[in-house]
């Protein structure tokens, strides 16, 4: 009990300092507009890859059953 009584208290000093460092990142972003506008453009960015690699690993998945369904 005694073990996870420290892990406690370290997981909630480490969430604590992730707050902290985000309430500096949310001053940080309204005191420059242009990292808001470089974050969008990176999420931006981010979707056209996920959407990409979705349709590479569907077309990849559509050949093996292709493959499978001829060997069958």
């Amino acid at each position: 009990m005694e073990h996870f009584a420290t892990r406690a208290i370290w997981w909630s000093c480490l969430l604590l300092v992730i707050c902290f460092a985000l309430m500096f990142i949310r001053e940080d972003l309204e005191d420059n507009p242009a990292i808001e506008q470089d974050l969008a453009e990176i999420r931006q960015e981010a979707g056209e890859i996920d959407h990409l690699l979705k349709e590479e690993l569907h077309e990849e998945h559509e050949a093996l059953r292709d493959t499978l369904e001829h060997k069958n």
